[in-house]
């Protein structure tokens, strides 16, 4: 949608360690991705409930970017307006400014700082 950065997300569980991401990393590269840019970022994990949703906010520091406050809902298709709607009241109930939703690689690369 043009307000939020709403998608349906597809995740596999790995295994920890820098052999489980050089196999992810030849796995990509296998289907043909090329590595762009890397985008290193420290974040703070916080899970709280809001109107009835668990919600997860993420503190980002990222390397070359900014601050960023990430606001995440999972929920069903049917439920997508609601949660949508409680992320947005918490971001102003937060302060939180416009949102973006361009990606930390695209700002990454505007930004030039890209290595």
């Amino acid at each position: 949608d043009a307000v939020t950065k709403t998608r349906k997300e597809l995740e596999a569980p790995l295994e920890g360690g820098p052999l489980a991401a050089d196999i992810a990393a030849g796995f990509l590269i296998g289907l043909g991705f090329k590595p762009t840019a890397r985008v290193a970022k420290r974040r703070i994990v916080h899970h709280l409930q809001h109107l009835g949703y668990a919600v997860e906010v993420c503190l980002d520091d990222v390397e070359g970017v900014g601050k960023f406050v990430e606001i995440e809902i999972v929920t069903e298709a049917a439920q997508l307006d609601q949660a949508r709607a409680a992320v947005l009241d918490l971001a102003r109930q937060l302060g939180l400014g416009e949102g973006e939703r361009r990606s930390y690689l695209q700002l990454l690369l505007e930004s030039g700082s890209a290595s």
